[in-house]
C-alpha cells in the first residue's frame, strides 16, 4: 500500500511539473531582448519629447542607457541642455552622436551627420565665441560633401563676409524652407552686415525662424535687437 502511495504520489508530481513546463514561457532569445530593448528606448525617448527640462533629459538618458547607439535622444539631450543654458553638456551629446554615426554610409546618416556637426559650429560660435572649433567643424563638414551651402554660409559669417553669407544661405533657404541654422545665420549676417540698414523686412524675417526654433535663447536676443534693445553681440570676440 505505501509502494502504491508512493507511485501515485510521484505520478501526481510528475504531472504538475509537467503542466508547469507546458505552461513556462521559453526564455526570450537573445534577438527576442535586443528588440524589446529597442522598443523601451524608443518609448523613453517618444515619452522625453512630451516633457522639457530635467525631466526630458531624464528620459533621453534612460533611453541612451537602454540602447547606447539609438542617436535621436542624443540629439535632444543636446538642445535641451542648450535651452538649460549649458552649451559644454550640448556640445558633449552631439559628439557622442557624431561618433556613432561616423562611418555610415546611408544618405540619411550622412545627412544627419551634417546637421550635427552644424549644430554643434554653431553652438561654438553662437555660445562659446569659439570661432576656432567653429571653423574645424564648418571645414571638415565641407571636405565630406563639397556642396555643403549651409558650412559654407556659416564660415563666410564667421570670416564676416556678410554678402557672400547671406548669397549662400539664401539658396538653403529657397531649398530647404524649414532649415533653422540657415534662417538663423542669414539674419545674423543681414544684422552684422555694416552697409544693410535694420528694416521691417529683418523682423518678418525673425517671426519666419521664431516660428521654426521658438526655444533657441540666440533667436530671443535676436529679436531683442530688432526691436531696439541691446546688440546680442553675436559672434565678437
Amino acid at each position: 500500500l505505501i509502494i502504491i502511495s508512493c507511485v501515485a504520489l510521484l505520478a501526481l508530481i510528475g504531472g504538475v511539473i509537467l503542466f508547469i513546463n507546458r505552461n513556462k514561457k521559453p526564455e526570450p532569445t537573445l534577438e527576442e531582448k535586443t528588440k524589446d530593448k529597442k522598443a523601451q528606448a524608443k518609448e523613453m525617448y517618444e515619452k522625453g519629447n512630451e516633457e522639457s527640462g530635467e525631466k526630458a533629459i531624464e528620459l533621453y538618458k534612460k533611453s541612451i542607457g537602454l540602447v547606447p547607439d539609438f542617436v535621436p535622444p542624443y540629439i535632444s539631450c543636446a538642445k535641451e541642455y542648450k535651452k538649460k543654458g549649458d552649451p559644454f553638456k550640448a556640445i558633449s551629446y552631439l559628439s557622442d552622436a557624431l561618433i556613432l554615426l561616423s562611418g555610415k554610409n546611408e544618405e540619411s546618416d550622412a545627412k544627419q551627420f551634417e546637421s550635427i556637426i552644424l549644430e554643434r559650429a554653431s553652438i561654438y560660435y553662437e555660445y562659446l565665441k569659439d570661432k576656432d572649433n567653429a571653423l574645424k567643424d564648418c571645414d571638415y563638414q565641407y571636405s565630406i560633401t563639397k556642396n555643403s551651402k549651409l558650412a559654407l554660409g556659416l564660415k563666410r559669417l564667421i570670416k564676416k563676409d556678410f554678402k557672400e553669407s547671406i548669397k549662400v544661405l539664401d539658396e538653403v533657404v529657397k531649398n530647404d524652407s524649414e532649415c533653422v541654422l540657415a534662417y538663423k545665420w542669414r539674419l545674423m549676417a543681414k544684422m552684422e552686415d555694416p552697409t544693410n540698414v535694420i528694416t521691417v523686412e529683418l523682423s518678418e524675417e525673425y517671426e519666419k525662424l521664431n516660428s521654426l526654433e521658438k526655444d533657441d535663447p540666440v533667436v530671443f536676443s535676436i529679436i531683442g535687437y530688432i526691436q531696439g534693445m541691446d546688440s546680442p553681440d553675436l559672434g565678437d570676440e
